[in-house]
């Protein structure tokens, strides 16, 4: 609207228009983008406790569906302690999470079974493995633990835990106690998509 019509929205004699309609469809969408915009600025920001992490996966072409701090670009930023969830999914040379338009076996997605590996170093505090995997579209089998196979690495540097989430049934490997190292293999992608939460 700057660019395209400059002074004819933005003046005060606009914006004290009479055309309420007018005045509001052009507010309310440059509202809601300044907001976007500076959501996405602050997502490029570190807070001053914020812990550094490493990526726990490897390859490319990765996509965060849900993430950040803003109910707007994850939906976990209001339960509590997935606040920092991240779902994370892989995309094919078609831009795409699946083969097939319809995928109904989880062998179709991209980042199903690949390999998982520890963000820090730290001592494993919990394993919980044994769940069947999450079907596409569908949910845990057992409601009470919605994360399905699992890890808590308690970070050691950084104060904080970490939670490796919708893990593949079987592949989970270190064992609660161990002390494990950043980059080490855990375990492999349970589901369409990976959920990786750091709390403090």
């Amino acid at each position: 609207s700057l660019i395209r019509l400059p002074g004819c929205i933005w003046t005060p004699v606009a914006l004290r228009s009479t055309d309420k309609a007018e005045v509001l469809g052009n507010l309310v969408p440059a509202l809601i983008f300044s907001y976007l915009a500076v959501t996405a600025w602050l997502g490029g920001t570190t807070p001053e406790n914020g812990i550094n992490l490493q990526f726990p996966l490897k390859g490319r072409d990765y996509l965060f569906a849900q993430a950040g701090a803003s109910w707007l670009t994850n939906h976990h930023s209001n339960a509590g302690s997935q606040k920092y969830a991240q779902d994370i999914i892989q995309l094919n040379s078609w831009g795409r999470s699946a083969s097939g338009f319809d995928p109904t076996a989880l062998e179709e997605y991209v980042i199903y079974g690949q390999p998982v590996y520890s963000p820090c170093d730290g001592i494993v505090s919990v394993v919980l493995d044994g769940f069947e995997d999450i079907p596409p579209g569908g949910t845990p089998s057992d409601e009470e633990n919605p994360a399905g196979n699992h890890i808590y690495i308690q970070c050691e540097a950084q104060d904080a835990y970490v939670l490796l989430a919708h893990m593949k049934q079987g592949t989970i490997t270190p064992s609660a106690g161990s002390r494990i190292k950043t980059g080490e293999m855990v375990g492999q992608v349970g589901s369409g998509q990976t959920v990786n939460s750091a709390t403090g």
